[in-house]
């Protein structure tokens, strides 16, 4: 399938949107100071993640599609231009947020596993609870296979899930250790926790359109799935049935 290039327009507009909170408008109200231009490697880094945190910043209070590198390079601020040298799309900057929402959660993961021996049912509590304390995790996930991986080119997402692999080692292994697993089966097992997540995360974001027809049509609640109850006992099951394979 053809791949999309959902590039922000060069034109793009930089005024508010209306009905934004007083915080969120501050990003286009107001012109912070442009950078000068970074030559070390150092600096570099320091620019690159000094764009990652202004994403993260306006997406912890819009929706993906509000946020507009011109926004990004406001509030960074950086040139628009800059930002493109560093990121070629809008997309492959959300791709990076990811990449660095998912280090965040395999860290927690790895200070708050639990010890041999301990079974399905706790093992999922500690991967739901870090779960919720990331709230923008979830909304990325949601995001992740359907618009940021779509359109990104092959290098840009080959790198990606190259970074995913070995950010995933370390939490398998500890799984498999918790469930007496074969060797690579807690690979396997991420990966189903994984696609458990998205799905969950795509049925239950509240800009989903369950979300709004749920609010207007109270009878649907039969069909409504909660990410905080279910998402666990989901885990709990399917973590329980992993074991019989060890």
């Amino acid at each position: 399938m053809e791949r999309k290039n959902h590039r922000d327009s060069i034109g793009e507009e930089t005024s508010g949107v209306p009905g934004l909170d007083q915080e969120t408008a501050k990003f286009h109200s107001e012109d912070k100071p442009q950078r000068t231009r970074a030559c070390s490697s150092n600096a570099k880094v320091e620019r690159k993640t000094t764009i990652l945190a202004s994403a993260s910043e306006l997406f912890s209070v819009r929706g993906y599609r509000e946020v507009s590198i011109d926004d990004v390079a406001r509030c960074a601020g950086l040139a628009k231009g800059t930002v493109y040298l560093y990121f070629k799309t809008k997309e492959t900057l959300f791709l990076g947020l990811c990449a660095e929402a998912f280090q965040d959660w395999f860290d927690a993961l790895e200070r708050g596993l639990p010890d041999k021996g301990a079974g399905a049912k706790a093992l999922a509590s500690v991967i739901a609870s870090t779960l919720r304390d990331r709230p923008q995790l979830l909304r990325l996930i949601a995001l992740l296979h359907s618009v940021f991986e779509e359109n990104v080119d092959d290098s840009a997402l080959r790198d990606f899930k190259l970074q995913m692999l070995v950010l995933l080692r370390k939490p398998a292994a500890r799984i498999e250790r918790v469930l007496g697993l074969k060797r690579d089966l807690g690979l396997r097992v991420m990966l189903w926790t994984h696609a458990l997540l998205v799905g969950l995360a795509q049925m239950t974001s509240k800009d989903s359109t369950s979300q709004r027809l749920l609010a207007r049509y109270p009878e649907l609640e039969a069909l409504h799935l909660d990410f905080s109850k279910d998402f666990e006992s989901a885990l709990a099951a399917m973590l329980k049935g992993c074991s019989s394979l060890a």
